[in-house]
């Protein structure tokens, strides 16, 4: 089942560029990316337990699907063209690929059926990522980096008192996936089958967050204690999530501070995170990279949020539209692929519905 979901998926995208920087991220959630993707020190929703289990909300809750789309301009389009040229000229195909040397090409989709108790979470992680860069223009190649991750996550909070809580996450994932690089003589080879190359690998890791809410240390009335001023901490990803020669993502640490005031009665969020502050991820070490910013504004009808942020440079938006039971976000962010800050841009569209009891 998993060959089958890969494989239609990898023809509606080929993928990524193995020369590009983008950080690895094993989940990202529409509220947050709207918000510049700033959430270590917001965490408060079922989002909380892949950014900072300190925050896993202390209610009940479940959602059986809560599917997410993202897109990069161009991606589908692109790989429709690929898909034509199997069986063609390989002549054809190297031309198709110098025509668009240096533009990278994204598609993902992810699901996260969870149940929530009060200060526990446990979910079912299944994410799709294709990314896809031409390269070489001498000898046009594709860059491919297509994987599939399944696996359970399991997540706990606890509170103190005095604002102060923490939290730790486990997850146990299985990534299937291929990492490689297609001539224009590959793609057009009739039984060109780029699973064939398929290899996977397993491993599990741990997440261990905190939250301060140091509005409890201040004096009632005060406008600090109105604010609620928030500073998020989490370590992710502790052991490494390495899965061999199919991607690895490190540990790292992440810091956040977060207000919460109000415009003109509207409540609001406004937050700073610091990713990976030892700067293990990637080969670099460019702080623009990140740093992420965002706020929210919050209303009561069926638009109940608003969001803007800037995610490692780059402008992001967002909403979230309430139907009934189900909410649907929509967000525009862009990514960084370069080594520096603000050197690659590479936007995308995301939509996530989420919807449950």
């Amino acid at each position: 089942m998993k060959k089958i979901v890969l494989l239609l998926l990898f023809l509606s995208s080929l993928s990524v560029p193995v020369g590009a920087e983008e950080l690895p991220s094993l989940y990202r959630g529409g509220r947050p990316l709207g918000m510049g993707n700033a959430f270590t020190a917001v965490s408060n929703d079922a989002h909380a337990i892949f950014y900072n289990p300190a925050g896993i909300p202390s209610r009940r809750s479940f959602s059986v699907l809560n599917p997410l789309f993202e897109v990069s301009e161009g991606s589908i389009d692109f790989v429709k063209d690929l898909k034509n040229l199997q069986g063609g000229s390989s002549n054809d195909a190297a031309d198709f690929l110098s025509g668009r040397i240096g533009e990278h090409y994204h598609l993902a989709s992810q699901l996260f059926p969870y149940l929530l108790r009060p200060s526990f979470q446990m979910g079912i992680l299944a994410r799709v990522n294709m990314d896809m860069e031409a390269r070489n223009p001498v000898f046009p190649e594709v860059s491919t980096n297509v994987y599939y991750d399944a696996g359970l996550v399991i997540g706990a909070a606890h509170d103190f008192g005095r604002g102060l809580s923490s939290g730790a996450a486990i997850k146990y994932i299985r990534r299937e996936g291929v990492v490689r690089k297609y001539t224009a003589n590959d793609i057009v080879n009739n039984d060109f089958d780029p699973l064939d190359d398929l290899e996977s690998a397993s491993d599990f890791a741990i997440d261990l967050g905190g939250l301060a809410h140091l509005s409890e240390w201040t004096t009632a009335g005060s406008k600090i204690r109105r604010w609620d001023p928030t500073f998020g901490l989490v370590v992710q990803n502790i052991t490494d999530l390495d899965f061999k020669t199919v991607g690895v993502m490190p540990m790292q640490v992440n810091a956040g501070i977060a207000i919460h005031p109000a415009f003109w009665s509207v409540p609001a969020t406004i937050a700073l995170d610091v990713k990976d502050i030892g700067k293990s991820v990637g080969p670099d070490d460019d702080m623009g990279k990140r740093t992420d910013f965002g706020m929210e504004l919050q209303f009561k009808r069926w638009l109940s949020s608003v969001r803007l942020g800037v995610h490692q440079g780059y402008f992001s938006a967002g909403m979230t539209a309430r139907l009934w039971i189900l909410n649907v976000d929509i967000a525009t962010y862009a990514e960084e692929l370069g080594v520096t800050f603000r050197q690659r841009e590479n936007r995308r569209t995301v939509v996530q519905l989420s919807g449950g009891f």
